[in-house]
């Protein structure tokens, strides 16, 4: 049986959703940075960025148009998508509403139930709820990923900014290794959720810059200008990185004092890899709190899932991946 702490956290995860996300972003973006790695903190359209900043950098073979920013990739539509109507719906669709497995399953909570309403309905909002339902397993919904790929499909679809960026995740990891990664169609939505201001699409789409990934040439220099843009949103895996380029110099001059600052600030939120950083950072000034710092990032599974034992000994700064 589940704890009673993931139950609670669930169920607030679920609450979360259904009085937050439609009602007001502000709110949304107060709950911090502990919500921003998980992809669930608003996005506010960010005016000074556009699509054209993010498709006209020269090494993307995947190049797109503004035109282009809403087309589907190539996730299997749901047979509803055309029958789709806001706020109103047909007996056809709502008798396929009621046949649905999540109506008829009396473990599903009724907050999931009147996601999927407002889904049929067209919300953007809900069909990204119900995709973070069966990407996580929430509410009594058992966990689909090809299910949560369709939803976040048709709210990207939309130009829903966190529904882009959990599809680009998706594509990147093969839904969860049950298809082969597909790097193009990742890059292609995290480019449409950054372009929107969403600071995990831009950090997403700054790692991807990084790495190469989507047939891209790596171009570190593009890559940390958009990390600094998320890590100004507030996304803490950004400051993290930010913090990690100036510390080797990669994409940017080598600065101590700046990689110090951003490091800092991600570790304010108790980030593992920031911690593994400055304390590499600060070793020769202040062995005692270097010697803290790296305990608490031993003790995550982020840095030693990824560095194992050899990471105590490592003297070079980690990056997210």
């Amino acid at each position: 049986m589940r704890g009673i702490r993931q139950c609670v956290a669930e169920r607030s995860f679920l609450y979360f959703l259904s009085i937050y996300l439609p009602r007001s972003i502000a709110a949304m973006e107060a709950l911090g940075s502990r919500l921003c790695d998980f992809g669930f903190v608003g996005a506010k359209e960010d005016k000074s960025l556009s699509f054209d900043d993010f498709v006209e950098h020269p090494g993307t073979s995947h190049a797109l148009t503004d035109g282009d920013a809403l087309k589907g990739p190539s996730v299997r539509r749901l047979s509803m998508w055309e029958k789709l109507v806001p706020r109103r719906m047909s007996a056809t669709l709502e008798e396929e509403l009621e046949s649905h497995p999540v109506m008829r399953d009396p473990r599903v909570d009724f907050i999931v139930k009147n996601f999927l309403r407002e889904a049929y309905l067209g919300s953007a909002e809900s069909q990204y709820s119900i995709g973070c339902c069966y990407d996580g397993g929430f509410g009594g919904v058992e966990q689909n990923w090809e299910e949560a790929g369709q939803w976040y499909s048709l709210a990207a679809s939309q130009g829903h900014p966190m529904a882009a960026n959990n599809l680009g995740v998706l594509y990147i990891n093969g839904f969860h290794g049950t298809v082969a990664p597909n790097e193009s169609e990742a890059l292609y939505w995290f480019k449409v959720s950054a372009s929107k201001g969403y600071s995990i699409g831009i950090h997403h789409l700054a790692m991807a810059y990084l790495n190469g990934e989507g047939m891209m040439t790596p171009d570190p220099e593009h890559a940390f200008a958009l990390f600094k843009k998320a890590a100004k949103k507030g996304c803490v895996r950004a400051q993290a990185n930010v913090g990690a380029m100036y510390m080797c110099g990669r994409g940017t001059m080598q600065n101590p004092k700046k990689a110090e600052k951003w490091l800092r600030k991600a570790v304010a939120s108790q980030d593992p890899v920031s911690c593994f950083n400055l304390s590499i950072l600060i070793e020769d000034r202040d062995p005692l709190e270097s010697r803290k710092l790296r305990t608490i990032a031993m003790s995550s599974e982020v840095v030693s899932s990824q560095y194992g034992k050899d990471s105590r000994s490592l003297r070079t700064p980690i990056f997210y991946r």
